[in-house]
């Protein structure tokens, strides 16, 4: 129902592969584990944000991995030392399996990192659950809080679309007139989707907390210590202020607001008063909802609502070609990065 509903079961896959590994292919199957994971979008977002946690805890986890397998102590790492957090001990078993996959030495002859008195065919699950685990249960975490936005977002869409375009309309028309216009009528909406999230359980400033690059319509707790970075952007070519360009502004500030918050994953909700169906072409691919991009490391969903109503009482009786407006991901990112 939501772009990564099968993420997990795939996580849980690959890490079987490992777990079930013959010692010897141990590092083959690490390196087919970790090759999944960064080649995975929205999990490759999650682990970019580890590498800029790092920087923000002053750690050096790799040099003190190393040191620790050449010394023998990576035992007291992981058992004896005192993380600040979860997030920071699962950066150390990040960067300790990117270390043993670039070792040339196969991982079952490093005793440091395996007890050499266990039998070979215990060794991967041992190594599994003491060094993998970890990470797996901190991705599914993450992807479970991004599955939720997600859901929501389209619970929300679908709401729009199939019960209140009348009155969704009826709020962007009203509020036309309005000499602050073109703000006015986004707030309202971005009023609409905040009552909304908070029907569902979802827990938020109602006031917009500024960031370095202004205010994000909506900056959610969602339940968890993150913000949930979200953009409010309408389309309707009928009013000069709505045009392609108020899409790739709302793209822009997407970006903007998660650089500001070290977040990987950003939201740009769409209110589509056009005749014309909004046509994203990514390099990706369109095949999966939402709309996604990857730009710089971090990936951003796109989700459009569709508002307009045609001047019939049936779908059967529309006459002509349905229209579709193609934006292509380079016109939102050349802007991103301007």
């Amino acid at each position: 129902m939501y772009i990564n509903k099968s993420l997990r079961n795939n996580l849980e896959e690959w890490r079987n592969r490992v777990a079930n590994a013959h010692y010897n292919q141990l590092h083959r199957q690490l390196d087919y584990f970790l090759g999944k994971l960064e080649n995975t979008s929205i999990i490759n977002s999650i682990l970019l944000e580890l590498q800029i946690l790092t920087d923000t805890f002053g750690i050096n986890p790799r040099e003190k991995c190393r040191d620790a397998l050449r010394g023998g102590m990576l035992f007291h790492i992981f058992e004896n030392k005192k993380f600040l957090s979860e997030t920071e001990r699962v950066i150390y078993h990040y960067n300790l399996l990117k270390i043993l996959q670039e070792d040339d030495t196969p991982l079952y002859l490093n005793s440091s990192v395996i007890d050499g008195t266990m039998q070979p065919s215990e060794r991967p699950r041992l190594f599994v659950s003491q060094y993998i685990d970890p990470l797996v249960y901190y991705i599914q975490d993450k992807l479970d809080e991004s599955s939720t936005v997600l859901y929501l977002l389209e619970k929300y869409k679908q709401r729009c679309e199939w019960f209140f375009k009348e009155e969704l309309r009826k709020l962007y028309e009203d509020n036309q007139g309005n000499s602050d216009k073109q703000g006015k009528q986004e707030k309202v909406l971005d009023k609409n989707l905040r009552k909304f999230l908070f029907d569902q359980g979802i827990d938020y400033p109602l006031s917009q907390p500024p960031s370095p690059s202004g205010e994000a319509d909506i900056v959610s707790l969602l339940n968890t210590k993150d913000p949930l970075i979200l953009e409010v952007k309408i389309f309707d070519r009928n009013n000069n202020n709505y045009g392609k360009n108020r899409i790739i502004d709302g793209f822009r500030q997407i970006v903007k607001y998660a650089n500001d918050y070290n977040k990987s994953i950003g939201y740009l909700f769409l209110f589509n008063f056009d005749s014309a169906e909004i046509d994203i072409v990514t390099n990706y691919g369109n095949s999966n909802f939402p709309v996604r991009i990857l730009f710089n490391g971090k990936t951003y969903f796109i989700i459009t609502v569709n508002i307009y109503q045609f001047n019939t009482k049936s779908a059967s009786k529309i006459k002509g070609k349905l229209q579709k407006f193609t934006i292509f991901e380079e016109e939102l990112t050349v802007e991103a990065i301007s």
